[in-house]
């Protein structure tokens, strides 16, 4: 499985370029809770969430929105039906912690062997939302930290 992490603005960009995106690629595209999704529309091939990109809740900010179970199982179950075969892409704002722990979790799950620090070494950039990289883990894996 090919996996690969972008901003909004690549994600706005490359579905421009390619019309028939989601029938080529699964994608899961991450919005803040205030923004507007990069896909209008529900597809087979798309998991859209909203949330924002925090590890505990922050009462001055009571509006944003934090990643939950319920989300995780919703993303353990959407990649579950990914294919070997299948390209994986995965948004959000920047493209660096929350989807980071997407693929952390992804890459786990499909690539046999994979190790994690190894790849966060490699892909520098990549600093995972702790709180999403838990909740995802533990959906996936049955794992509590």
């Amino acid at each position: 499985m090919q996996i690969q992490a972008l901003s909004r603005i690549e994600m706005i960009d490359l579905k421009e370029r390619e019309l028939d995106l989601l029938d080529k690629a699964k994608v899961i595209s991450i919005c803040c809770s205030e923004d507007i999704n990069v896909f209008d529309i529900e597809h087979p091939n798309l998991l859209s969430l909203r949330f924002d990109d925090i590890e505990k809740f922050v009462p001055s900010h009571p509006h944003l929105v934090i990643f939950n179970e319920e989300m995780a199982e919703m993303t353990v179950q959407f990649l579950r039906k990914c294919q070997p075969k299948d390209l994986l892409l995965v948004n959000c704002h920047a493209g660096v912690s929350r989807s980071g722990a997407f693929i952390s979790v992804a890459m786990e799950m499909f690539i046999e062997g994979i190790d994690a620090e190894h790849f966060f070494r490699v892909n520098y950039r990549i600093v995972p939302n702790v709180l999403v990289m838990r909740l995802l883990r533990q959906a996936a894996f049955g794992v509590t930290y």
